[in-house]
C-alpha cells in the first residue's frame, strides 16, 4: 500500500470485552492459548473479524501469526501455500525487523508474497508501503492497526468495472439537425470496445452520420452510417479500434433523435 493512502482502524486483544467499540475491523485467534475470534464476532456483530493462526499446522485463518514469536520462516511459507490451495488470500503478521527475512524466505522458496501486516510500535499510523496493515500501538487491553482501505482475503473483492459505460443523457441524444446542426465529440471511457447508435425513426428515413475515430491526431471515418428508420437497423456498433475520442455529426434530415453510447 502506498503510505498516505486511505486508512480503516483495527483493534485485537486476547480479551474479547476489553475491545473498544467503534473499530472499522476487529482480528482474533482461531488457535492456540486464547482462541477468541468466534467471541470477537459475537460481540462485535456485523463487524469483518479477522481470523488469525498462531501454529503453521493450522489450516485456518487469513493471518499467520509468523516469526518472531510463532514459528520459523520455512514453515509460515508452506502455510501460505496450503491457505492458498483452500482459497484464501493469505497475510502474515511479523514485526518491522524481521519484515525483511520474511520477503526473502517468500523469494527462496518461489512463493508470491503474502500480504503483510507489520508490527512497529512508534504511535505512527501511517502503513509503509508494501503493507496492508501496521499495528502501531499496544496497551495491556488491545493493540491498535491501521488497515488499508481494502485488504485482499479480508474484504470482498472489489466489483469490475462496468462492460458498458454510460454518457450523461445529455450527451448520449444526438439531436435532429435543426436542433443540433453541428458535431458532437466524446472522449472514450476505459473499458469499452465499441460505439453504439440506437434509433427507432418508426415509417421515417434512415438517420445517417459521419462518425471519426481519433487515436490521437489520426482519424478514422466512416461516412455514412445508417440506423433508425429505413435503415433497417435500429441498433448499430462500431469496433473502436484503439480510438481515445470519437467525433460525429449528423448528415440527415429526420426529425427523431438517436441514442450513443459505448459498450
Amino acid at each position: 500500500m502506498a503510505e498516505g493512502a486511505a486508512m480503516r482502524t483495527m483493534y485485537d486483544g486476547i480479551t474479547p470485552s476489553n475491545l473498544p467499540s467503534g473499530g472499522d475491523l476487529y482480528a482474533g485467534y482461531v488457535d492456540g492459548r486464547w482462541p477468541d475470534a468466534a467471541a470477537i464476532a459475537e460481540r462485535f456483530p456485523g463487524k469483518s473479524v479477522v481470523r488469525i493462526a498462531t501454529s503453521t499446522g493450522t489450516n485456518d485463518g487469513v493471518v499467520g501469526d509468523g516469526p518472531p514469536d510463532n514459528g520459523t520462516w520455512a514453515e509460515w511459507v508452506k502455510w501460505a501455500v496450503r491457505r492458498r490451495a483452500a482459497g484464501v488470500d493469505p497475510t502474515v503478521y511479523t514485526n518491522a525487523s524481521s519484515w525483511s527475512a520474511g520477503i526473502q524466505a517468500f523469494k527462496d522458496a518461489g512463493v508470491a508474497q503474502p500480504h503483510w501486516w507489520i508490527a512497529h510500535y512508534d504511535g505512527d499510523p501511517t502503513i509503509p508501503s508494501g503493507a496492508v496493515a501496521k499495528q502501531y500501538a499496544s496497551n495491556a487491553s488491545y493493540d491498535t492497526s491501521s488497515v488499508a482501505d481494502y485488504w485482499p482475503g479480508v474484504d470482498p473483492a472489489p466489483k469490475p468495472a462496468a462492460s458498458a459505460a454510460i454518457l450523461a443523457e445529455e450527451t448520449m441524444q444526438l439531436e435532429p439537425l435543426s436542433v443540433h446542426p453541428g458535431e458532437y465529440a466524446f472522449i472514450v471511457p476505459p473499458g469499452v470496445a465499441q460505439l453504439v447508435l440506437a434509433a427507432d425513426g418508426y415509417e421515417g428515413g434512415s438517420a445517417s452520420f459521419r462518425v471519426v475515430l481519433w487515436n490521437n491526431d489520426k482519424p478514422a471515418v466512416l461516412n455514412n452510417v445508417a440506423v433508425g428508420g429505413a435503415s433497417g437497423h435500429h441498433v448499430v456498433g462500431h469496433p473502436l479500434a484503439g480510438a481515445d475520442a470519437v467525433t460525429v455529426r449528423r448528415l440527415d434530415s429526420e426529425d427523431y433523435p438517436v441514442a450513443a453510447g459505448f459498450r
